[in-house]
């Protein structure tokens, strides 16, 4: 499976029972070269018994990983043709209690974050230079006098001051790299050699709970929707250069989503305002994953089609839901505010 004719697809979030899984062997199905990748190679259990799929660990958050990664499938096959950012993770929690390092985790969209690090290291270079600005203000105060009760009661202030500094510009830093690393970051490493070629298809994998949002899901629906303006946004900037990008919204999709936000819920801490909605919380976890969700394989087949045709349509919605959240999304508010309440508790 080296340099090939076939259309080579790169694949993010490639674990077992996603829905990433299905598309792999979907576009493996229509006789492509895929490049399925994931955090870990153990993940991908399932796919390595098919000769079309070439395995590959990502780590999206490391440009080491990604440098690694696109150097192994460029030699291998020569190009890339068809980018489809999957990998997410779902976040289940009341918007006014979640941790920020799980709404941070989740705008990423990346399963299996661990640091934090990475993603905020832009920011971070500049907290040096705020902090220490910080410092001189409050040293700059004339109520310090060095050795008096007067002094030490306000060198304590200051330090409580400081501790407290720290804490609200950590979370600050948190706040301000909300920046859907995961997709744009593969995207920027792709673009060039697709430009190059005058030639490529880019895939974001959106929501349709990004178009009726709902309760309990409040850091993935916000997620999803700015990766649907992201895909607007590219489709007009990367037209010129030859390159089509694709928003896929799916609806319930039968995965195991319900299973990783449960255990990723299980983690989360005791709610206070909201401990009455405990149980309805809860259930949001797995309400995509009803008897009704449509077969990750259907979908996976139906998205392909659409991928792989000379002109792909800008949005591809399907699955269970789908249809009734392009509806609701045209409906007033208090009508859709009203069908959700009576569909979720809250």
């Amino acid at each position: 499976m080296d340099a090939t004719d076939e259309p080579v697809v790169l694949i993010t979030g490639c674990t077992q029972g996603g829905i990433g899984q299905c598309l792999a062997h979907a576009f493996a199905a229509e006789k492509c070269a895929v490049v399925a990748t994931s955090r870990s190679i153990e993940s991908m259990e399932d796919l390595k018994n098919n000769e079309r799929l070439f395995l590959q660990e990502l780590d999206v958050l490391s440009e080491e990983s990604l440098r690694s990664v696109l150097r192994n499938v460029l030699e291998k096959f020569g190009r890339i043709d068809v980018l489809v950012n999957n990998a997410g993770v779902h976040c289940v929690a009341p918007l006014a209690e979640i941790p920020l390092s799980d709404l941070e985790q989740t705008f990423n969209t990346n399963v299996y974050v661990t640091e934090l690090q990475e993603s905020i290291f832009l920011q971070t270079l500049q907290f040096p230079a705020v902090l220490g600005a910080y410092i001189f203000r409050l040293l700059t105060r004339k109520v310090y006098v060095s050795g008096s009760k007067k002094g030490n009661n306000t060198l304590k202030k200051v330090i409580l001051e400081l501790r407290w500094f720290c804490e609200c510009k950590s979370d600050e830093i948190v706040c301000k790299s909300l920046l859907l690393t995961c997709p744009l970051r593969l995207i920027q490493a792709v673009v060039p050699h697709m430009a190059s070629r005058r030639k490529g298809k880019i895939v974001n994998i959106g929501s349709t709970i990004a178009l009726v949002p709902g309760p309990w899901a409040g850091a993935y629906s916000a997620s999803k929707a700015a990766l649907h303006s992201l895909s607007d946004t590219l489709r007009l900037e990367l037209r010129t250069f030859g390159i089509d990008v694709i928003t896929v919204v799916p609806g319930a999709i039968r995965s195991n989503l319900g299973n990783t936000s449960l255990v990723r819920y299980e983690k989360m801490p005791e709610w206070k305002l909201f401990k009455p909605f405990e149980e309805a919380i809860r259930a949001r976890t797995y309400f995509s994953q009803g008897d009704e969700a449509t077969p990750g394989e259907e979908f996976a087949k139906k998205t392909v089609a659409a991928v792989l045709k000379k002109r792909p349509p800008a949005w591809f919605s399907y699955g269970t839901y789908s249809t009734a959240a392009a509806i609701m999304y045209h409906l007033p508010l208090f009508i859709r505010d009203f069908i959700v309440r009576r569909k979720i508790k809250c």
